[in-house]
């Protein structure tokens, strides 16, 4: 192919972006042969995370019941399949060489909240021997838009970060 054919898979990274890193993320913690993974503004709580951080605010203390009774209603017509994976859950159970992973996320972001990406951080600094951790968090704010904006308002930086991570995770100079 254009390629050259087919590469090993310790040359196969993955990405992704809002509900396409939680995606990534899941994906990253369910196969140990990827050997790195870019999760950009993804809402690692989930759906029932991100319910409770819209209404909480509007709703004080009876959040909880909201969340609850939107998570029924969404596990009853999807078959309870909403929320069925935890990334952060997953990526505990490492086995192997230690893989890299960069943690990407707008500290002004207002459809994820800023706390889920530093949850996952925290959550993740604890596992060295797992992870070689990358984090990009800055003040991004493009055109109005906050979530997942670094990659418009940075480009310069995040094609020099991207550049530097992939190749570290490839063992390229």
């Amino acid at each position: 192919g254009v390629m050259g054919g087919p590469v090993g898979e310790h040359k196969v990274g993955i990405a992704g972006f809002s509900k396409g890193a939680l995606g990534a993320a899941v994906a990253f913690g369910r196969e140990t042969k990827i050997p790195g993974a870019w999760i950009d503004s993804a809402p690692w709580l989930g759906l029932g995370g991100m319910v409770d951080s819209i209404v909480r605010p509007y709703a004080g203390w009876i959040a909880p019941a909201i969340t609850g009774v939107v998570m029924a209603s969404a596990n009853h017509f999807s078959g309870g399949r909403v929320d069925y994976y935890d990334p952060l859950r997953i990526l505990v159970d490492c086995r192997g060489p230690q893989r890299t992973i960069a943690i990407t996320q707008g500290l002004f972001d207002t459809t994820v909240p800023i706390q889920q990406g530093e949850r996952a951080i925290s959550h993740l600094a604890g596992l060295r021997m797992c992870y070689d951790m990358w984090v990009y968090t800055p003040p991004a704010y493009c055109n109005k838009g906050t979530h997942h904006q670094e990659m418009w308002e940075f480009s310069d930086d995040m094609r020099d970060i991207m550049c530097e991570f992939w190749s570290r995770t490839f063992g390229q100079s």
